[in-house]
C-alpha cells in the first residue's frame, strides 16, 4: 500500500493529465512545500519550464528549477526538495517546483570496485554487481538484463569511435555501437582499452536509468590512468558536412559543438553528426536530441 502522502502526490499529478484532455488544471498547493522524489534531468525544451523532473514510484510528480541550489549536483539521487508550487509555461503541463533548498539526501549508491579491471565508479544501490570471466556486468534489481557490461582488451589499430570526453576527470572517448545500439565509453591504459558499455532500452524507468549511468560516469576512476594521461584521438572521419561519429542510441548520445544528430536508422534510433549550417546561411540548433 503506498504512503498517504505519495499517494496524494500521484493523484495531484494525475490532475494535470487529465487536464490536458480538456479538464481545467487543479489548484496548485499554496505556500512552501516539501517534497521528496528520485531527481534526474528534465529533456531539453525551449519553452516548458524546469530543468529536472522529480518522481516517485516511478512516476513524474513534478518539473523542478532553482535559481539558487545547483541541482545538476544531485542528479540521480534521493532528495528532499524544499520549494513552491508555480504553473508551467503550459498550465496543463505538470507544475514546477522553484526550491529554495534541498532538505536532504538519501545514501543511494556504492563504491563499486572492479577488482579484475582495476577501475570502480559509484552506482546505484539497486544495481547488481556480477564478476565473469571475460568482465563485470550491472544489472537493476530484479532484472538479469545487463544495464552496463565492462570489458577490457588489446587496443587494436582503429581508435573507437566517437568524441573526447572527460569523464570522472579522466580522458576517454564517447560513441555509440552502432549495431547493438549501446553507448560505448572507452578508456585506453598503456595497450589496453577499457570498455563500458550502458544499454536501458525497453527497460522499466528507462529515463531514470539513463540517469544514474550518467552519475556513474562522472565518477570512474581507473588504476594507472590519470587526468594528466594523454588520450587515443577518436576517430572523427569528415566527409562534407558531416562526420562519422555514431550519436542518438539508448543513451541519447549528443554531437559535438557545431553537429547536430541526423538519425538515419530509425529503429535503433541511431545516426550521424551533421554540420548545424544550413544551404541558405541559417544556423540548425547546435545540438539536438534524437
Amino acid at each position: 500500500m503506498r504512503p498517504p502522502f505519495l499517494a496524494g502526490l500521484l493523484c495531484f499529478a494525475s490532475l494535470f493529465t487529465l487536464s490536458a484532455c480538456g479538464k481545467p488544471p487543479p489548484e496548485l498547493p499554496a505556500g512552501e512545500q516539501t517534497v521528496t522524489g528520485f531527481l534526474i534531468p528534465a529533456p531539453l525544451a525551449v519553452v516548458r519550464r524546469g530543468s529536472h523532473i522529480l518522481r516517485q514510484g516511478g512516476v513524474d510528480i513534478t518539473y523542478v528549477e532553482s535559481k539558487t541550489v545547483n541541482l545538476s549536483a544531485y542528479d540521480a539521487q534521493e532528495v528532499t526538495l524544499i520549494g513552491v508550487y508555480e504553473w508551467n509555461t503550459d498550465p496543463s503541463d505538470l507544475p514546477v517546483l522553484v526550491v529554495a533548498k534541498v532538505e536532504g539526501v538519501a545514501q543511494s549508491t556504492y563504491r563499486a570496485s572492479l577488482s579484475g579491471l582495476r577501475a570502480s565508479l559509484e552506482v546505484p544501490l539497486t544495481w547488481q554487481m556480477l564478476t565473469t570471466a571475460t568482465g563485470t556486468v550491472f544489472t537493476a534489481s530484479g532484472s538479469s538484463t545487463p544495464l552496463l557490461v565492462v570489458t577490457e582488451s588489446i587496443a587494436g589499430p582503429i581508435p573507437p569511435k566517437g568524441f573526447a570526453i572527460v569523464a570522472g576527470s579522466l580522458p576517454a572517448i564517447r560513441g555509440i555501437d552502432e549495431s547493438t545500439g549501446q553507448e560505448v565509453v572507452s578508456f585506453l591504459r598503456g595497450t589496453q582499452v577499457l570498455r563500458f558499455r550502458f544499454s536501458a532500452r525497453g527497460m522499466p524507468d528507462e529515463e531514470q536509468r539513463k540517469a544514474e549511468w550518467l552519475a556513474a560516469l562522472k565518477t570512474v576512476a581507473v588504476d594507472g590512468l590519470s587526468s594528466s594521461a594523454s588520450s587515443f584521438s577518436s576517430s572523427t572521419t569528415q566527409s562534407g558536412s558531416s562526420i562519422s561519429i555514431p550519436c542518438g542510441g539508448t543513451a541519447g548520445v549528443l554531437c559535438p559543438e557545431g553537429y547536430f544528430c541526423d538519425i538515419t536508422n530509425v529503429t535503433e534510433n541511431i545516426g550521424k553528426c551533421r554540420a548545424a549550417k544550413q544551404s541558405g546561411g541559417g544556423d540548425l540548433p547546435r545540438l539536438r536530441r534524437p
